[in-house]
């Protein structure tokens, strides 16, 4: 897909490409070279390779070349199919270019952005914001029954509002939507609709509330909501029925009072809730466990910043055996990041995930019980997972283990042990790939635990510990 930035980068803008008269010679230069000697179809699949990727040339500087390149770029439809439009000050000139972009599109689904970085639209912009977005709005209207992805982004609340009044519609073949706020946070009062989008699968929204968005909900299978309350996360779980992938992301915590019904989503299978900024992050408690969700197969859960400490005010302890025992669910991907993890409970988690193949757990905190300060992990979590004569193994088909960032108080023979019991007999073995960086007192690595994991290396198996 091609790219088109209005207002380029060190000074050079889309439309001084298009309308500069120092065009490049480089045909005169070039007689020699292949390329420009290609038969026509061949030449513009060189074209659409190089306005694809991530540094996408602009298919105006084809133009620039010679008068067949200019024919043959400037009439291939496919490369305008993607137009980025970063509003200036000179935005009139910008929807100008617009339309001739959108012309040279022909009937083919257009993919289009529109950013606001520089706050034309804004009420004390000096250029009059009502007009500018009145323009925008009617530029989208034009061409919104071909739009097969849209991003609004960086968009200030009066226009987001506009927007919404206008009432634009149809959305016939719009499968991405990005809805994403401005910086302020500001959220709009007045809902977008896109509930003409047919064929919508994927949504990400940001710094909006979803109940100010109509989508078509039960279409949707990706969903990403950024900078959400918790109790958004389970409503839109519950509209969502046909959802296969939920990333909730900046959550917002509240001190919401009281324990929902449980609610049951069927379909979802993969599952990211991230706190990033904070620590009182509600969702690693009883709110997650009143969902029911059987059919997930990868859970992420990104508690904080950083590893939590004894010091951190309001620190939840992250118990989900609850939530995991009453779905039901075979999880076979389950990554933890920056917890306080409750070490009883998640090895009772661990007991009935007998399915799991991928198990990461980074920058983790462990507590014995809710009043215990966050400290070091003692050696119940990788005795639990060594095999025994008298014990089979938790994560009878664990493929790969990554540890990193936790505090441990016991000494790598309890690491060598276990490996050994994975690894120590001959036949098929699930586990190919261990990965542990930790430290404590104890935890010191010695030549004999090296020259260990150098005969697993041997063996064939993946082994990193320091």
């Amino acid at each position: 897909m091609a790219s088109l930035r209005f207002g380029g980068v060190g000074g050079s803008s889309d439309l001084q490409l298009a309308d500069r008269v120092d065009a490049l010679s480089l045909k005169e230069k070039g007689l020699a070279f292949p390329v420009m000697e290609m038969p026509p179809e061949l030449l513009v699949e060189v074209f659409h390779f190089a306005v694809s990727g991530d540094k996408p040339i602009n298919p105006l500087f084809f133009g620039k070349i010679c008068r067949e390149w200019r024919s043959l770029a400037f009439s291939s439809c496919q490369l305008w199919q993607d137009l980025d439009l970063i509003l200036k000050i000179e935005y009139h000139a910008q929807f100008i270019l617009f339309e001739e972009w959108i012309a040279r599109v022909g009937c083919l689904p257009i993919t289009i952005s529109v950013a606001d970085p520089f706050e034309v639209l804004r009420v004390d912009s000096k250029e009059d914001p009502l007009h500018a977005c009145a323009q925008l709005i009617n530029h989208i209207r034009s061409i919104s029954p071909r739009i097969s992805s849209l991003t609004l982004q960086r968009l200030p609340q009066t226009s987001l509002d506009l927007i919404a009044r206008a009432e634009i519609s149809p959305w016939s073949v719009l499968k991405e939507l990005q809805v994403l706020s401005d910086t302020c946070g500001m959220r709009s009062q007045l809902p977008l609709d896109f509930s003409t989008a047919t064929q919508l699968t994927t949504a990400i929204i940001r710094e909006l509330y979803i109940s100010h968005v109509t989508l078509p909900w039960s279409q949707l299978l990706d969903l990403r909501l950024d900078g959400v309350l918790p109790s958004e996360i389970r409503e839109a779980l519950e509209r969502s029925t046909n959802l296969l992938r939920l990333h909730a992301v900046g959550i917002v915590d509240t001190l919401e009072e009281g324990v929902d019904a449980a609610l049951t989503q069927s379909a979802l299978q993969h599952l990211t809730l991230s706190a990033q900024r904070n620590f009182n992050f509600a969702w690693g408690c009883e709110p997650f466990n009143t969902i029911r969700l059987p059919g997930l197969q990868t859970l992420e859960l990104e508690m904080g910043p950083k590893r939590p400490t004894a010091n951190e005010r309001g620190l939840r302890r992250l118990r989900i055996y609850p939530g995991i025992l009453l779905s039901g669910c075979d999880l076979t991907e389950l990554s933890i990041e920056c917890a306080a993890i409750l070490t009883p409970s998640f090895i009772l988690c661990l007991a009935i995930l007998p399915s799991l193949l991928h198990l990461r757990l980074l920058d983790n905190a462990w507590c014995q019980d809710e009043r215990d300060d966050p400290s070091s992990l003692g050696p119940e979590l990788m005795h639990a997972m060594t095999v025994t004569v008298e014990r089979p193994a938790k994560l009878p088909y664990l493929e790969s283990l990554i540890f990193k960032g936790s505090v441990v108080s016991f000494a790598p023979e309890v690491l060598v042990d276990f490996l050994e019991s994975r690894w120590g007999t001959p036949g098929t073995q699930p586990l190919r790939s261990v990965v542990f960086r930790s430290a404590g007192e104890v935890w010191l690595v010695k030549e004999e635990h090296r020259a260990a994991f150098g005969h697993w290396r041997e063996r064939g198996f993946e082994v990193e510990v320091q």
